[in-house]
């Protein structure tokens, strides 16, 4: 992948819960193979970023804050970004059709049109929509990167210069881009 020139992937362990992956996901998964993957890439030089969720029905808030324990434990390991979503039950989804079994949604009351992963919809019988949300806030905010001074990005690119030149030209022309519809679409507004 490395000589492919790929600089970063996503895994998405989803919970760092085995119970919520065995149990309530289904996932066939071991969350060691998840540490694996990030270590590996660490070795070769590829970025990794996580994809969590969080609010699956019969998920305690022991169990949520094991998945934060196991991102935390990524990051410890080298992964770089995070993300945290809330269970989104679309319909046609196991999630959907386990939600309206149990009456964690209504179907005849529910728009699924307007499903985001960042709301929250299942009205789960331990945590409130307004305590999961504030939670996944929280959260978020713990994971969300630094800012780089710019000192931080300089480097950053220069170390990308050194490292993947044809990438850094490629990154480099697609900003140049930017720049320049951007400079354009501001001309055009004082015609």
């Amino acid at each position: 992948m490395r000589k492919a020139g790929f600089q970063d992937f996503m895994i998405s362990p989803e919970s760092g819960s085995q119970r919520t992956l065995d149990e309530i996901i289904g996932k066939k998964a071991k969350l060691e193979d998840y540490e694996n993957a990030v270590k590996l890439s660490q070795e070769v030089g590829i970025e990794v970023n996580t994809f969590f969720v969080l609010g699956f029905p019969e998920e305690t808030w022991e169990d949520l804050d094991t998945t934060i324990s196991y991102a935390r434990h990524l990051k410890e390991l080298g992964a770089v970004g995070f993300s945290f979503c809330t269970a989104t039950p679309y319909p046609g989804t196991r999630l959907y059709t386990e939600c309206v079994e149990r009456g964690s949604i209504d179907p005849d009351h529910f728009d699924y049109r307007r499903l985001r992963t960042i709301d929250y919809v299942i009205n789960h019988p331990i945590f409130s929509t307004q305590e999961l949300l504030a939670y996944q806030k929280k959260i978020m905010l713990e994971f969300s990167p630094a800012k780089l001074s710019l000192f931080g990005k300089v480097k950053k690119k220069i170390i990308l210069l050194i490292r993947d030149p044809a990438m850094f030209y490629t990154k480099l022309r697609f900003t140049l881009i930017f720049i320049l519809s951007r400079i354009n679409q501001t001309s055009l507004r004082h015609l």
